[in-house]
């Protein structure tokens, strides 16, 4: 969050900022809902069920890091921007300390029984929308289900949401950033029953990412609490 904004710091400036991080996000939400759905028509012509889970979160990866590349070098070589931007700009993976993590995964933890009764009141009140997982998991190999559940889209998603939209609103008030983020990410689940559950985790990403200033603690955080979820 910390830099001063390519298209300036008035609050017009911010408006449009806004406007093109949304729209530049809807397209990253299309590829990789694009990805998915080729990496899942891949697998299905295996013999086998069993690396859907897999090829899904795969395709979803390849299709959003791939756009992101694609719309970086188009930026730079149609010189639009004042200076030119890389990848690593956008998604920091700046290397934090022992103290971060440690302090990552308490938070991860602390807010996890709030997500639980939240869990319960969506299934109660909009249904259970994570029962195609569940399929998952009965039809993949153990392994490949938490690569794919708890590493693969735990990326895929932070280089989106934490990466390229939290980057764009970084000239933003952090309190504000971090709101609109959160809320982003809550709202892509398309569902009101994890739309509710991932606010409190979502909030907890976007914090962790903010005050470290490094992707990499919101993948970390991400990644532990899919990979809890996923096996208890």
């Amino acid at each position: 969050m910390k830099g001063g904004s390519i298209l300036g710091k008035s609050f017009g400036s911010k408006v449009t900022l806004g406007i093109i991080a949304g729209f530049f996000f809807y397209v990253l939400c299309s590829m990789h809902g694009f990805g998915s759905y080729l990496g899942e028509g891949i697998a299905s012509g295996f013999s086998s069920n069993s690396y859907i889970g897999l090829f899904l979160r795969l395709g979803g990866f390849i299709f959003v890091v791939g756009s992101i590349i694609f719309g970086i070098s188009l930026l730079n070589k149609r010189q639009y921007l004042t200076r030119k931007i890389s990848f690593s700009q956008i998604c920091c993976f700046k290397r934090i300390g022992l103290k971060d993590i440690s302090f990552i995964f308490a938070l991860v933890i602390l807010v996890f029984p709030i997500v639980n009764v939240l869990d319960e009141v969506g299934i109660y009140y909009f249904g259970d929308h994570t029962e195609r997982f569940a399929q998952f998991g009965e039809n993949m190999n153990l392994l490949l289900f938490v690569l794919s559940m708890a590493v693969i889209g735990p990326i895929t998603e932070e280089i989106m949401v934490r990466g390229v939209f939290l980057h764009m609103l970084r000239s933003w008030h952090p309190v504000i950033a971090i709101t609109v983020t959160s809320a982003v990410f809550s709202i892509i689940h398309l569902n009101p029953h994890q739309a509710l559950y991932t606010i409190p985790s979502s909030i907890v990403y976007t914090f962790v990412a903010v005050i470290t200033g490094s992707i990499l603690a919101s993948i970390i955080a991400h990644i532990l609490h899919n990979f809890i979820t996923t096996l208890f």
